[in-house]
C-alpha cells in the first residue's frame, strides 16, 4: 500500500487510480506551480473532474515524468557536448 497525500493507494491498476496534482505534489516534493507548468509543457490532460478540481490518472502522471526526465537528459547531453567543444577549442588556443 502506498500513500499519496491523504489517500492510501491499494493495488489498483495505475490507469484506474485518479489523483489531483496537489495530492501528487506530496510524492513528487515539488511546488504546485511547477506541476501546473509541467502539465502545460508535457500535455497532461485531466481524466475527469471531482467538482471543479481536475483529476489525473497516475499512469498519465508517470508518463509525464518519463517525458520530463528524457527531456532533462537530452538537455544535459547537449550542454555536455557544448562544454566539451568549448574546452577543446580552449586547449587548441593554449588557454585553460
Amino acid at each position: 500500500m502506498k500513500k499519496i497525500g491523504s489517500q492510501y493507494l491499494l493495488d489498483f491498476p495505475k490507469d484506474q487510480l485518479l489523483v489531483t496534482l496537489k495530492e501528487f505534489k506530496h510524492t513528487a516534493q515539488v511546488n504546485t506551480k511547477t506541476l501546473y507548468l509541467w502539465r502545460r509543457r508535457y500535455g497532461l490532460e485531466p481524466a475527469g473532474y471531482t467538482g471543479n478540481v481536475p483529476v489525473y490518472r497516475l499512469s498519465d502522471i508517470e508518463e509525464m515524468e518519463r517525458k520530463r526526465c528524457a527531456n532533462m537528459r537530452q538537455t544535459y547531453a547537449l550542454i555536455g557536448k557544448a562544454t566539451a567543444k568549448r574546452n577543446a577549442a580552449r586547449k587548441r588556443k593554449g588557454g585553460k
